[in-house]
């Protein structure tokens, strides 16, 4: 098997490639939900993903977090973190693995029920938002938390508890954990 990372585009570069590559069976697209989003995001999509791809299974399922810096916010609560984004209007960022993404998706919707002023910040990929995240470029990002375990364990990102999830985008509540900010829900 050769593996090959075709990064850009919140990954459209990727996916047309494999779309107009032979239909032999012996090309893969392993990606996220973009791959359905892409044409009520972009106004042009080079290639349509329910007739030029065949979807074959579901890899992994997997929670996104609401990760912090902690050199640029010391909430240690979703509550917390709000009423400080809340307290600099405009001064505080979040990152994503790309325009269009889920994580530039819900950091949009947080800011929109919470009545936050985030900018976004678009990457090519998860590693260089853990980077920006790490080097105290951007002060949050939406991540899966197997990107991150490692550097939480550092103290240098945080995230909720798994137990707890105070930082998790959960689904099951009907608020983010007594901040009265409706839950943000994927379908």
């Amino acid at each position: 098997m050769i593996v090959e990372n075709k990064p850009g585009a919140s990954g459209m570069i990727g996916a047309d490639v494999v779309a107009k590559a032979a239909p032999d069976g012996y090309t893969l697209l392993v990606t996220n939900q973009l791959l359905v989003q892409a044409p009520s995001l972009y106004s042009s999509v080079p290639f349509d993903p329910l007739r030029d791809l065949i979807p074959v299974t579901d890899l992994i399922t997997s929670p996104l977090w609401l990760a912090v810096n902690t050199s640029k916010t010391s909430a240690k609560t979703l509550k917390e973190f709000i009423e400080q984004v809340k307290a600099k209007p405009r001064e505080h960022n979040y990152a994503s693995v790309g325009s269009g993404s889920i994580g530039h998706l819900f950091g949009f919707r947080l800011n929109e029920v919470a009545g936050l002023e985030m900018v976004h910040v678009p990457y090519k990929g998860a590693s260089p938002v853990v980077m920006a995240l790490l080097g105290g470029e951007v002060s949050a990002a939406f991540v899966d938390y197997s990107t991150l375990k490692a550097h939480v364990a550092t103290g240098k990102l945080r995230v909720g508890s798994v137990r707890h999830q105070a930082f998790a985008l959960d689904t099951r509540r009907a608020d983010f954990h007594g901040t009265g900010v409706p839950r943000i829900r994927v379908v």
